[in-house]
């Protein structure tokens, strides 16, 4: 599937401490879609501390995923400038 304007994403990143898993879920609208890059206007960060959610915001700013691989089934896997904001990957 391609990214389209309008489609509802999530970013995700991760981190592992022991054996507690740190997530961070970006969810957000897609605004503006190029041949390599995608914008995104993030409305909410989910934290995550293992299966407790430890904080909820929202942001409300436009964050710039390049392009970074597809994959053999076609997906697309979008990264964020120094993976701040996560992956995307568009199924």
């Amino acid at each position: 599937m391609k990214a389209t304007v309008g489609m509802k994403v999530t970013g995700y990143s991760g981190s592992c401490i022991g054996v507690i898993i740190d997530s961070h879920y970006y969810i957000g609208t897609i605004t503006k879609v190029n041949k390599k890059s995608i914008k995104v206007n993030i409305a909410e960060v989910i934290n995550t501390h293992g299966d407790k959610e430890v904080s909820r915001y929202k942001p409300n700013h436009t964050v710039t995923y390049a392009l970074w691989k597809v994959t053999e089934e076609g997906e697309e896997i979008y990264r964020s400038e120094a993976c701040l904001y996560g992956f995307i990957t568009i199924k």
